[in-house]
């Protein structure tokens, strides 16, 4: 197992067996980060093993009393597991992967943080369960299966990252974030330790104190996740969210509250005239903080050596716009540092939507569709508050049929979805029975509520999410994520939803918190980088390549006309399409499949 997953074990590994438990700890270093130290920890006949990070050390340490410092955040949690048992794990803010066996009661306990940041995979057969951080290292067991999983499949192709235990693979499932599987006596059971529903609502008087708050919690999230003994380096692409995070770090940096020696801001520079160019941001950013952001060009990989990751990982490799990050790491290791900042969540938690008006219809509350009403006629007129009434509260509550009536009446095409063009209708029909059959009830008069829950629920689950960890990991590399944090997640289901989107506007209350700390070049800005011509330097040969196709209609999974349609559509990178992403994800799942290279 521990062969399998090289990048993990370059520092060395350590093992412990106890009775019919054997555990491995891999580090990537030659000197282990000081948060995990040297594990596992261990009693005669129980043993703790964590990969990630705390990073609420001063208040699990203000909790624990006196002596509870401890050298490493591994120690720190074994403190905490020896005072509160189970209880721990909702006490713990961070990104960690955590097993915990007990020799005398036979019991194991898997965990994982509460967005799944760090991967933990498992396979139960034949008597025993095995896991591991990388589903190599479990295929490298001889009694695990290495067949695909058909429901998993469908759902990648649809672009629907899975809301389950489930991976790619049949033989192997995962532990599902902000969750503790216990193994005992032959049986498993899975329980959810934390919930961002459970967060108490925030409300204020004045809008201003939503601002401070809101700007208080994310200069607290990046201070905490700034610890580290090296250099940190800051993706800044040129959008809102990335960019923030560089001004507040240079900030906490210039107030002597950064817990990171250095930073280091890079953006990968595309050319102007681009949709990808955002280079002007970029220098506007490092001109209004005072910092350099280091250009970059935007790396690419062959397609050789996208199949051999795929192969070596038993995981497609990142989307083309992810491995043009490959700059940033060798970068990043050029300059000592062992993370990177991303700006990735700043969309799934600061933006909103006009869907506030069917949350409020569906509660009858009627004082905050009014007040709603009131909004968005001050920010944009009365008309366009009518509008957006009808469009996103009145008209959702109707049956479908009903629903394309106005696009009839206002001329507006009825297309057949991308979906439906591009993918088999085996592939359209196969879909997966939830894992939770009763939802939380809070969440049926609440819709934007559980669509964030469903982003929660699948942000970091898919195989997207697989690669954030895993990509940085084989450069040895980590990446944080500061806007995934508990309470930036917990602040976007707790606080009204008029201050991220009213009318046309969006992430607002971001906007204003980031005043002064960003020029109004980029607060006012309304448009987005798109990345798909990322895609142009891989499909030309892909579509040159026969075996995947034959491979996808021998499965079902693409008709010969779907990847007529998907290559017609995938022609122009200049117009934003599903096509290049299913391309991708199609030739890929073929190419594991077979279990080799094609060309």
């Amino acid at each position: 197992m521990i062969a399998a997953m090289p990048h993990r074990a370059a520092g060395g590994c350590r093992r412990w067996r106890s009775g019919p438990a054997l555990l491995a700890w891999c580090h990537a270093h030659p000197v282990p980060a000081a948060a995990e130290g040297v594990q596992p920890l261990e009693t005669p006949d129980s043993a703790l093993l964590m990969h990630g990070r705390v990073d609420n050390r001063e208040a699990l340490e203000a909790a624990l009393g006196e002596g509870a410092g401890a050298a490493s955040d591994t120690a720190l949690v074994r403190a905490a597991w020896q005072r509160w048992g189970e209880e721990s794990l909702a006490r713990i803010d961070g990104e960690f992967a955590l097993a915990v066996w007990d020799g005398r009661a036979r019991r194991l306990l898997l965990a994982r943080d509460r967005i799944g940041a760090k991967p933990l995979y498992y396979h139960v057969g034949d008597g025993c369960i095995a896991f591991a951080s990388d589903i190599a290292a479990l295929h490298a067991l001889p009694w695990v299966p290495q067949e695909i999983d058909e429901e998993s499949i469908a759902e990648y192709l649809r672009l629907i990252w899975p809301a389950s235990d489930g991976t790619l693979w049949a033989g192997v499932r995962r532990v599902r974030p902000a969750h503790r599987m216990v193994v005992a006596q032959g049986e498993t059971s899975s329980t959810r330790y934390w919930t961002p529903l459970d967060a108490p609502e925030i409300r204020y008087r004045d809008r201003r104190s939503y601002v401070d708050h809101y700007r208080a919690l994310l200069f607290d999230a990046v201070r905490r996740m700034s610890r580290s003994d090296h250099p940190l380096v800051f993706e800044v692409s040129g959008g809102l969210d990335s960019s923030a995070l560089f001004a507040v770090a240079d900030q906490l940096a210039a107030e002597g509250r950064l817990l990171a020696p250095e930073i280091h801001g890079v953006c990968a520079r595309f050319e102007p005239g681009t949709k990808a160019y955002e280079w002007d941001y970029v220098e506007a950013v490092a001109e209004h903080v005072g910092r350099p952001i280091r250009p970059l060009p935007w790396a690419t990989w062959s397609l050789e050596q996208c199949e051999a990751y795929a192969q070596r990982h038993r995981l497609p490799p990142p989307y083309p716009n992810g491995i043009f990050q490959h700059g940033t790491f060798d970068f990043a290791r050029s300059v000592g540092a062992r993370a990177c900042v991303s700006g990735v969540g700043g969309d799934e938690w600061l933006s909103g939507s006009r869907g506030y008006y069917a949350q409020a219809i569906s509660r009858a509350d009627l004082p905050a569709l009014l007040r709603y009403l009131r909004l968005e006629t001050a920010r944009d007129g009365f008309g366009e508050a009518l509008k957006g009434l009808f469009w996103n509260g009145i008209r959702p509550f109707f049956p479908q049929g009903l629903r394309n009536i106005p696009r009839r009446l206002t001329g507006r095409p009825l297309h057949l979805s991308a979906r439906q063009r591009y993918l088999s209708e085996a592939i359209i029909r196969r879909a997966r029975v939830p894992d939770e059959a009763q939802p939380d009830p809070r969440l049926r008069r609440a819709p934007l509520l559980a669509e964030k829950m469903d982003c929660l629920e699948r942000s970091m689950l898919g195989v997207g999410g697989d690669n954030w960890e895993l990509y940085p990991a084989t450069e040895g590399l980590e990446l944080r994520i500061p806007f995934f944090a508990r309470e930036i997640v917990e602040f976007s289901f707790a606080a009204d939803p008029a201050l991220f989107a009213c009318g046309r506007g969006d992430k607002l209350l971001h906007r204003e918190a980031m005043k002064g700390l960003l020029p109004d070049k980029l607060l006012e800005r309304q448009s987005k980088a798109v990345f798909d011509l990322t895609f142009g330097s891989y499909l030309p040969e892909i579509e040159h390549r026969s075996e995947w196709v034959e491979t996808c209609s021998r499965m079902g999974w693409l008709t010969h006309a779907n990847v007529a349609a998907l290559k017609t559509d995938a022609a122009d990178l200049d117009t934003v399409s599903l096509a290049p992403w299913i391309i991708w994800n199609a030739y890929f799942c073929a190419s594991l499949q077979d279990g080799g290279q094609y060309g």
